[in-house]
């Protein structure tokens, strides 16, 4: 959201910056920005029509000229998830100082999120947003995309919830949490999802709860859907 002003603003000047905590649902979250504001996979964006800039300070930063980069820390104890980051179509919007990793994985295990595999990790993501944060004109919140099930959404997610609401109490701060299924194979999953509500109550300013089995409908919907809308090819040979 912005905020309304009472001069018009000037070339480059931020309203309100938005950080968002994510990798996997996260890109999906930037990549369709970068296509509502025609901002290439490489971060450039040529400018043109007005309506391309509008609220593009809020969630992007411009790093050189032309070129930005989401206001975004990507965190994981999962090596594999940031590498899909980096060798995917969006890599280099998301320079090495917006990702956080640490190669010991949770295990699922909500005590190692929390309190030792993921708490180091918790502080240096913490020391990334500090440094995106004093780059902000005019910070309003956080966005926090995480998932309920694993060690390190769940976990870590929670201590970062805690830190963040200690570090900025004034400052708005929503999640997007993402709950597994109930017919998931990993019996600590509602373990997990029962530990992290209590910090999404205390902490949270507004938490949007998906379900990950609809999540996973719907893009299966959207993959047939644009399978069978595909057009008909030019030349069409009949025997």
């Amino acid at each position: 959201r912005e905020r309304k002003r009472k001069r018009p603003k000037e070339c480059g000047e931020t309203d309100e910056n938005n950080l968002t905590l994510s990798i996997t649902l996260g890109q999906e979250f930037w990549a369709k920005l970068c296509r509502e504001h025609e901002i290439a996979a490489d971060g450039m964006q040529p400018g043109g029509s007005d309506m391309l800039t509008v609220g593009l300070p809020t969630l992007f930063s411009e790093e050189a000229q032309d070129r930005f980069h989401p206001r975004a820390v990507l965190a994981d104890l999962d090596v594999a998830a940031l590498q899909a980051v980096q060798q995917g179509p969006l890599h280099a919007l998301f320079p090495p100082a917006h990702q956080v990793c640490i190669p010991q994985r949770a295990g699922n295990n909500w005590a190692a999120g929390a309190y030792l595999q993921g708490a180091t990790l918790a502080e240096r993501v913490l020391e990334a947003v500090r440094r995106q944060a004093e780059g902000c004109e005019s910070l309003s919140g956080f966005q926090m995309v995480h998932s309920l099930g694993g060690g390190t959404g769940a976990g870590c997610g929670a201590q970062l919830l805690e830190e963040l609401k200690f570090l900025y109490p004034n400052k708005l701060l929503s999640t997007y949490s993402v709950s597994p299924t109930l017919d998931s194979d990993v019996i600590v999953e509602p373990y997990n999802v029962t530990l992290t509500m209590e910090y999404l109550s205390n902490f949270s300013d507004l938490t949007l709860l998906f379900c990950n089995k609809v999540l996973s409908l719907l893009f299966f919907l959207k993959q047939k859907q644009e399978c069978f809308s595909c057009p008909p090819p030019e030349h069409t040979h009949t025997h």
